[in-house]
């Protein structure tokens, strides 16, 4: 035995790929951690602007066009955290790009990784991509 319950080792390897997450998607020239910086608050205040992103078909322009709350993602004991999907659209038709991670730029947040998965709009067939964040 060593020594580590499964409710301890579960709580570890749950604090480090938190961290190995954060690290990975930093945003680049950004003063700000990735914690302070890709927040429900500042993507509703983004609302209506436009993305960047790195396809597997070239650059594509996107503009955010809402944020949906999902609440805190823990909810015993104590709420906490924070838990949101964005819905992008392109600004002009273009192709499809395949769920994943794609380098995403934004005048204010600067240069990160978002895994996002397409789907197309009901009724339109027009291409939407969501990323969705859950941080705890």
């Amino acid at each position: 035995m060593l020594g580590v319950s499964r409710r301890q080792f579960c709580i570890g390897a749950s604090a480090a790929g938190a961290a190995l997450g954060l690290v990975a998607c930093a945003p680049s020239g950004a003063a700000e951690s990735p914690r302070e910086t890709l927040t429900l608050a500042r993507f509703l205040a983004l609302v209506g602007t436009g993305f960047v992103v790195d396809g597997n078909n070239g650059a594509q322009s996107l503009v955010l066009s809402s944020v949906r709350d999902h609440g805190p993602p823990i909810r015993s004991p104590e709420p906490s955290g924070e838990s949101f999907t964005l819905v992008l659209r392109p600004s002009a038709p273009a192709p499809t790009f395949d769920q994943g991670a794609y380098t995403t730029r934004h005048a204010v947040l600067g240069t990160f990784s978002m895994f996002m998965v397409s789907r197309l709009e009901k009724g339109t067939g027009v291409p939407l991509y969501t990323a969705t964040f859950s941080r705890i």
